[in-house]
């Protein structure tokens, strides 16, 4: 019962509004030929000049060129906690990595020099 009202109502409202629209515009050129007749009656026999476009088809250029800045979905900020130089990168930019690989190799000469200065000396006072 619900949709049947709302189908009539909704089809009252389309015809009411295609009224509003259509009659008016028969009214107006109905009053304009009458008075076209009356004023004068060769210039109905006359050409109307009008504007034309041919046609063609052809391809489009789907392609569409704009400035701006691209911005990653995700992002990771990876900090070193000591201040070394990088000696060798680990993944290839735009890789997953899993947990526990290695990124980078960090220079590490000044740490094996240290190493090995403990070495020679606990070596040293074992000896003496």
């Amino acid at each position: 019962m619900n949709k049947n009202v709302k189908l009539i109502s909704i089809s009252l409202i389309v015809l009411v509004v295609l009224g509003l629209i259509i009659v008016p515009k028969i009214i107006s050129t109905g009053d304009k030929s009458s008075q076209n007749q009356r004023q004068n009656p060769e210039q109905q026999n006359q050409p109307t000049s009008v504007d034309a476009f041919i046609v063609k088809s052809q391809t489009l250029n789907n392609q569409v060129k704009a400035i701006g800045t691209i911005k990653a979905n995700e992002e990771a900020e990876i900090r070193s906690e000591l201040s070394r130089k990088i000696r060798g990168i680990h993944f290839k930019e735009g890789t997953y990595v899993s947990r526990g690989q290695t990124l980078f190799r960090l220079d590490s000469d000044d740490l094996v020099a240290r190493l090995r200065k403990q070495e020679i000396e606990e070596k040293l006072c074992n000896k003496a």
